[in-house]
């Protein structure tokens, strides 16, 4: 898992040298359990899944990915693919 992090931690390092806010999000494309990990270096998101399509099971575990509200953007502008936004919404 230290290999992993010690990357996100260098990072996390250099970007408080920076004065300014900065959103951190970290990307292990849903691998090596980032969500358990991300907040303790520094990130504000971390995908959980791979890449995101407009298949169902997608939306299971993308709570705290911040694509996901970029894609139901997508959504909602295509009539063909409503049916998905409306079934993620209710959950």
């Amino acid at each position: 898992m230290a290999d992993l992090q010690k990357p996100y931690i260098v990072m996390r390092d250099a970007l408080a040298k920076v004065n300014r806010d900065i959103v951190y999000s970290l990307c292990q494309y849903g691998m090596g359990n980032v969500w358990e990990w991300g907040e303790q270096v520094g990130g504000n998101f971390w995908r959980t899944t791979g890449d995101l399509t407009d298949v169902w099971s997608n939306f299971r575990r993308a709570w705290h990915d911040p694509r996901v509200a970029k894609f139901i953007d997508e959504l909602a502008v295509d009539p063909e693919r409503t049916n998905t936004l409306h079934q993620w919404v209710r959950v």
